[in-house]
């Protein structure tokens, strides 16, 4: 499916995008695709919900056993996307039913969000760790 289709795709649903959850040494994560993630948001915008959504790759796996703010940060978020193909590969050493498609990074789905968010208005906002970088994005 062309980038289009998929964006074309994304906006007829009105629906929660459905997802499974799997345990990933011990730790929940859900298995939304690229356009899972774009679906997510425009439901949430159309129904007036509010989700927390983490992600989670190697380092924050390490971290949850270091900070238990981290646990508690997960245990709360009502999604955790697979940030990483090591989490996929790994997860595919141990049997779980996990593919390219389960990965879903902001890399890959925000060439498909910010088009439907500037055709339909949307505020993007984008909470960031390095602030180096949040103070680069105030100049804009």
């Amino acid at each position: 499916m062309s980038e289009l289709g998929a964006i074309c795709t994304i906006h007829q649903k009105r629906e929660r995008p459905s997802s499974r959850s799997v345990s990933l040494f011990g730790f929940r994560v859900d298995t939304f695709s690229d356009e899972d993630v774009v679906s997510l948001a425009s439901y949430a915008i159309n129904a007036n919900k509010r989700y927390i959504v983490g992600n989670h790759n190697f380092h924050s796996l390490y971290l949850c056993y270091r900070e238990p703010r981290m646990l508690d940060f997960y245990s709360t978020a009502d999604h955790v996307l697979i940030d990483g193909m090591s989490l996929v590969l790994f997860g595919r050493l141990f049997s779980l039913p996990l593919t390219r498609e389960n990965r879903a990074t902001s890399l890959d789905f925000m060439p498909l969000l910010i088009p439907e968010a500037v055709k339909h208005g949307w505020r993007i906002y984008r909470s960031e760790e390095h602030t180096s970088e949040l103070q680069s994005l105030r100049h804009l």
